[in-house]
């Protein structure tokens, strides 16, 4: 996880470290700037794809991508969705140039069968920060849940602070648990949690000036 496109030296780092054990996990810390990124998609592109001049940028993967989806059956709603364009018209200008493309190929290949591509999968992302911890912690090694059951244990267990073995497992002993764990913070509570992770100097300033906005508001009103 981390960066896409990661600088050479993580790449070099990731090399070392997998040659020690294949499987590890490695977080990219380091990447390399959208300049570099089009300059090297240039010129692989114009080593790659002959007869063609251009022009090569990072919508040459978007494109790629629109037709490889399409090849593998991807449905025009899920497309769109995926590739978070902004109407529908937008969607249909790449739409028109992939199946152009899938002709050409047809034609090229003689007709002689189905293209095979991989079957396209429409995942779409809305929470990137669900999806970033739920990455982060496959990267750190944190198991995951097995099954519904390992999630309501570990809940109990955990976050209610019930142990499997206390004598007085009731529906109305959990429930109370189950309250008094979720129950939220004041807004005097969390405040307070805030302030003392920062400088007690600067905290005392905060608290200050939280005072003198009471008084003031007392003012007004």
């Amino acid at each position: 996880s981390g960066y896409l496109f990661p600088s050479r030296n993580e790449l070099d780092r990731i090399v070392e470290a997998r040659k020690d054990d294949p499987s590890c996990r490695i977080h990219c810390k380091e990447g390399i700037s959208y300049e570099t990124v089009l300059s090297r998609i240039k010129s692989t592109c114009a080593i790659s794809i002959p007869y063609r001049s251009g022009p090569f940028g990072t919508h040459t993967m978007r494109k790629t991508g629109y037709l490889l989806s399409y090849w593998g059956g991807g449905e025009d709603s899920d497309m769109f969705k995926c590739t978070r364009h902004k109407s529908a018209a937008m969607g249909a200008h790449y739409k028109r140039d992939a199946l152009s493309l899938m002709a050409v190929v047809n034609v090229r290949n003689g007709n002689e069968g189905a293209l095979v591509a991989p079957k396209f999968r429409p995942i779409f992302v809305q929470d990137l920060q669900l999806m970033r911890s739920v990455n982060r912690a496959h990267d750190l090694g944190i198991p995951a849940d097995k099954s519904i059951c390992s999630v309501a244990i570990k809940f109990i267990n955990h976050d209610c602070k019930v142990a499997m073995d206390n004598p007085v497992v009731m529906p109305i002993y959990i429930s109370n648990a189950i309250l008094n764990a979720s129950r939220t913070k004041t807004l005097r509570q969390e405040l307070n949690q805030l302030l003392s992770t920062v400088d007690p100097s600067t905290a005392a300033k905060l608290v200050g000036l939280e005072q003198h906005t009471h008084e003031q508001q007392g003012d007004d009103s």
